[in-house]
């Protein structure tokens, strides 16, 4: 007698149902499976029923990897759900990356077709495999751990140097570089250190210097700071040292491997300016807790839905005035827009992998 079985459900068996949970335990190596079976004419079938499970690497053809022979017995509507691997055990390595297909055969009847595509949720069994403490290179695809391998976790890169750096007086002076290698979509929070120098012989005038952070190292970025004066005359011979510190925050969508510059230039460009012993540290983090200000050029704020005036101190009066040029924006806005998109698609890839086991159940009615 010519049957058939409809499949309704394949996932991992999971001890998170339970409620409390041992946080040490190991997942379950096996599969939970539900399917509903009928004889050619879609009545259910409700006797005890021998049906041989398999798993194979192929489509169609080949040989078994894992088989197991389950007695079942359908309720009144043909409905069964049993545990895959209990009785013979799936093999370590199994679901190693490859694709993996069911088959099924219910009594003297030959194996259904088409055999069923396991999805990705068993694949989740082989993390079993894994002892605590124990992973290596040999563990990870490519053959060696690298940051690239580590998703979502914070890093950090960093550059100093002992020397110092003459400040062109004109155009923007390069200090110190590095550059870092993000795993995923995340912040660089990137942060530049170090001592100014401003000199200026009697009767001279002194002028200042202007310290920025940016990707590129022609520009000292929207974020700057300034060390000194505005053309004042000095009556001796003067030097000026003072710390120097900036930070900027940029956020990217995807993984990158970027280079930050540490600039500096001359607003007033008078005398002499050295920046002593830089320090440039880049820190990546994967996600944002709160709202994340940051100033951008009028074009990068193209991409942002809300975007605000720079609002500075003006001049002698002290009147507030538009910085012109620039936007305030919340540079999460970026990230949540990354994290609808990539819902978006789970959601698509979800209902495509459903439209195809709708399609196959139906080839076999």
């Amino acid at each position: 007698m010519k049957r058939r079985m409809l499949i309704m459900l394949l996932v991992v068996s999971a001890v998170i149902m339970l409620g409390a949970v041992n946080v040490n335990a190991q997942a379950p190596n096996t599969i939970m499976y539900q399917g509903r079976l009928t004889n050619s004419s879609g009545t259910p079938i409700t006797a005890a029923t021998s049906v041989v499970f398999a798993i194979y690497s192929a489509a169609s053809g080949g040989t078994a990897i894992w088989t197991e022979t389950i007695s079942i017995t359908p309720d009144a509507q043909g409905v069964f759900t049993r545990e895959l691997g209990l009785g013979t055990a799936l093999p370590a390595g199994l679901f190693n990356g490859s694709q993996r297909y069911l088959g099924i055969k219910v009594g003297a009847d030959a194996e259904m077709t088409p055999r069923q595509v396991i999805s990705s949720g068993p694949y989740a069994i082989s993390t079993t495999n894994i002892p605590d403490n124990s992973v290596t290179s040999a563990k990870v695809s490519n053959g060696s751990l690298t940051n690239v391998d580590i998703l979502d976790e914070p890093g950090i890169a960093q550059a100093k140097s002992a020397s110092s750096v003459t400040v062109a007086n004109t155009g923007v002076t390069s200090i110190i570089s590095r550059q870092i290698t993000t795993p995923g979509a995340g912040y660089v929070v990137a942060y530049g250190f170090g001592y100014a120098s401003l000199g200026s012989s009697s009767g001279s005038t002194m002028g200042n210097v202007i310290v920025g952070i940016d990707t590129l190292a022609t520009t000292y970025g929207p974020d700057y700071i300034a060390f000194g004066a505005g053309s004042m005359t000095v009556s001796s011979n003067l030097y000026w040292w003072g710390s120097v510190a900036n930070s900027r925050v940029f956020y990217f969508s995807g993984p990158v491997t970027k280079t930050f510059y540490m600039n500096a230039g001359r607003g007033y460009a008078d005398g002499v300016a050295y920046i002593y012993q830089p320090k440039i540290q880049l820190v990546y983090y994967p996600t944002s807790y709160g709202t994340v200000t940051s100033t951008v050029s009028i074009a990068e704020s193209a991409q942002f839905d809300e975007a605000a005036d720079v609002i500075i101190g003006g001049g002698s009066s002290g009147a507030p005035q538009t910085k012109d040029g620039y936007k305030n924006v919340d540079l999460r806005e970026l990230e949540l827009k990354a994290l609808r998109t990539a819902a978006q698609a789970d959601k698509a890839q979800r209902e495509l992998e459903e439209a195809r086991t709708r399609q196959q159940n139906d080839e076999q009615e």
